[in-house]
């Protein structure tokens, strides 16, 4: 869910017209699953009986499908700042420039993959100054991060929604390797939640090395 999520997303922006109001239908997306989120981690639930009951099943499933220990809390943690960085880039950058769409990219596949990679095979190769993550998690990061941020900005200025960087593809494919190593090691760092120091941090590199 966490990888490929917010990348499938973006793949149906060209659906959107090119009008700026697109842009608000288009967070409407990322709103309502924020609004769902935050209902699994508090219990919020409708006003009547058959109301409540519905609705405690529904968030149930989500909270279980998105939690590691299937604890409804942890829908207000990672996952709800998941959804909230990507209504954040989808009202604010959308098509107009490449930052949200990097910024999205890499939290949500370079994260996404260095946990699923790092979880299973990176028990004996763990980082010296942070036991919990690992060089096969990090290496899996930068790739992730590098093939869905420069496939996805092939996938929009392929159809004509976003321009075109001022870049040949050699040029940017360093800058976005770049943005990938620079991220994961973000990363590493044992504080924070990588949720938003990660995309801040390529919302940063992306504005510094492709506007």
């Amino acid at each position: 869910i966490h990888t490929f999520s917010a990348p499938l997303f973006i793949l149906v922006w060209p659906l959107f017209s090119n009008a700026y109001g697109a842009r608000v239908f288009a967070s409407i997306i990322p709103l309502m699953n924020a609004l769902r989120l935050y209902l699994a981690g508090t219990g919020g639930t409708g006003d009547n009986n058959n109301d409540r009951s519905t609705a405690d099943g529904s968030e149930n499933e989500l909270a279980q499908a998105i939690s590691r220990s299937g604890n409804a809390e942890e829908a207000l943690g990672g996952p709800f700042v998941y959804v909230m960085v990507l209504l954040f880039f989808t009202f604010f950058c959308f098509t107009d420039s490449p930052v949200g769409v990097i910024s999205i990219a890499t939290m949500a596949a370079g994260d996404g993959l260095a946990d699923l990679i790092g979880r299973r095979f990176g028990s004996n190769n763990k980082w010296p100054f942070n036991k919990d993550k690992s060089v096969a998690g990090s290496t899996a990061f930068v790739s992730g991060a590098l093939v869905a941020s420069f496939g996805l900005i092939s996938w929009l200025t392929g159809f004509g929604v976003m321009d075109p960087l001022d870049l040949n593809t050699i040029d940017l494919f360093v800058r976005l390797l770049v943005i990938s190593v620079v991220c994961a090691a973000v990363e590493l760092i044992p504080a924070g939640d990588d949720n938003y120091s990660v995309p801040l941090s390529a919302a940063i590199l992306s504005s510094y090395l492709l506007t």
